[in-house]
């Protein structure tokens, strides 16, 4: 005989209900998967404002005058970095080491240097400048 309507239970699918231990692995499943949502979530929103925070940032980020005190004491020992410029970038070769320097004034230099003796070897003007060495 068919169950007439009234007696029939909706969240009823025929399943025996679980066991205590298979309700607490049930919710361990779970709550692993809501913490590796979480994780990841906070992961992508860490990428996103760091994203968002260089962009932002932009032409306002004081670049360090250099990155290794050396390149620092071989341009000074040599006088070749004049009141107002500051060091862009440094980068050394077998042989040579190059320097770009900049000011607020005008267009910047490039000194190179040799690595053997430290001493200037050749300096590259911007356009208002002219060539030395």
């Amino acid at each position: 005989m068919i169950d007439p309507p009234s007696q029939i239970d909706p969240l009823d699918d025929g399943e025996a209900p679980l066991s205590a231990a298979q309700d607490r692995f049930l919710r361990r499943v779970r709550l692993i998967g809501v913490v590796g949502a979480l994780i990841i979530f906070v992961g992508f929103g860490v990428v996103i404002a760091t994203i968002l925070l260089r962009l932002g940032a932009g032409p306002g980020l004081e670049i360090p005058e250099a990155a290794d005190p050396v390149i620092v004491d071989i341009i000074r020992g040599n006088q070749a970095l004049r009141p107002g410029e500051r060091i862009v970038s440094a980068v050394a070769s077998k042989r040579w080491l190059t320097v770009v320097v900049t000011n607020e004034d005008g267009p910047g230099r490039v000194l190179v240097f040799d690595l053997e003796t430290l001493t200037l070897r050749r300096e590259l003007a911007g356009e208002e400048g002219a060539a030395a060495n």
